[in-house]
């Protein structure tokens, strides 16, 4: 009985799974990969644009 409860509840969650990647559009103009430390580091070396409402 507990491995028939366990099948069902892994086909729902493999059925949920499906319809959420067949819904959900994966963005084409961005793609995160594991160069985000890199990314990061490198933009805090850019330095900040002065606020000129400032004055």
């Amino acid at each position: 009985m507990v491995q028939a409860k366990e099948r069902e509840r892994q086909e729902r969650l493999a059925m949920m799974g499906k319809a959420l990647r067949s819904s959900v559009r994966v963005p084409t103009d961005t793609y995160i990969t594991d160069d985000m430390p890199t990314l990061l580091t490198l933009l805090g070396q850019v330095p900040a644009v002065p606020d000129h409402k400032a004055r």
